[in-house]
Order: C-alpha cells, then sequence, then structure tokens
C-alpha cells in the first residue's frame, strides 16, 4: 500500500501486501486485516517484525546507525572513538528491543556496527559474513 503503483503493474515476482497500522494523527484507508507493520517510525523495527512473522532462521543488521568520527554538536561519545546523536541512540534501544523476542523465537541475529552494541544479536566481523550464514546449512 505504500510504494509506487506503476511497480506493482509491472513487478513479476511475489508479492506480499501489508497494511501500516493506523493512529490517531494518520490516516489512511482501513482494511481488516490481522497483519499490520509500524512503518513510519522505524523502519528497521519494522523489518525485524517482518523477519519474525515469516520466521526467518537468520538476521544480519549492517550499518543501522549513523556513527561519527568526530564530535559534532549534539553528539554524544560512544565506543571505538565515535560519536552518535541521542535519538540515534533510542532508536538503537528499540531496535534491540524488538531483537530480544527474535532471540526468544531461536533466530540467529548479527549485526556489524562499531560504536553501540546490541544486547539481543552477535557482532559478527565482515570476514565471518558467510560463516554466519552458512553455519548450520547442509553442505
Amino acid at each position: 500500500m505504500r510504494t509506487y503503483p506503476h511497480f506493482l503493474e509491472v513487478y513479476k515476482g511475489l508479492l506480499c501486501i501489508y497494511s501500516p497500522t493506523c493512529g490517531e494523527i494518520y490516516s489512511g484507508p482501513y482494511k481488516d486485516n490481522d497483519f499490520f507493520i509500524d512503518d513510519y517510525r522505524n523502519a528497521i523495527c519494522a523489518a525485524i517484525g517482518l523477519c519474525y512473522r515469516f520466521k526467518v532462521k537468520k538476521l544480519m543488521l549492517m550499518s543501522t546507525l549513523e556513527m561519527y568520527q568526530e564530535e559534532r554538536s549534539g553528539t554524544m561519545p560512544v565506543k571505538d572513538g565515535l560519536w552518535t546523536y541521542p535519538q540515534q541512540k533510542i532508536a538503537h534501544d528499540l531496535i534491540d528491543a524488538n531483537l530480544y523476542w527474535m532471540q526468544k523465537a531461536k533466530i540467529d541475529v548479527g549485526y556489524t556496527n562499531s560504536g553501540l552494541d546490541y544486547e539481543f544479536a552477535t557482532y559478527i566481523n565482515l570476514a565471518d559474513l558467510k560463516r554466519f550464514f552458512n553455519d548450520g546449512q547442509k553442505r
């Protein structure tokens, strides 16, 4: 419901449609649907919700936060000598809270970010990305 209509006409692949959540301020078409995505607040959290619903086995988060090499007005220091804005830290914490449910469902979640760690995901360096996705698969 939130895409370019011509794309939907010419796209030949599997098409999954969802309805965005309705809120007091958001006004849009209401459908009697059991699956809604809150896609206007944090797109990463919405994607995690989809991954959970579709029962993925592994999920990798890459470059989910804006980090800076030097201090900027209003930024706060984080690890690895990087800086970020407080609202990015809030977004990070919301994402991590969503990852809690992935952990409860025994879904392997990795991340490649520097600066802030996720409590409910495992840090994976770039050299180990292929191994992360291949582990546990039949060869």
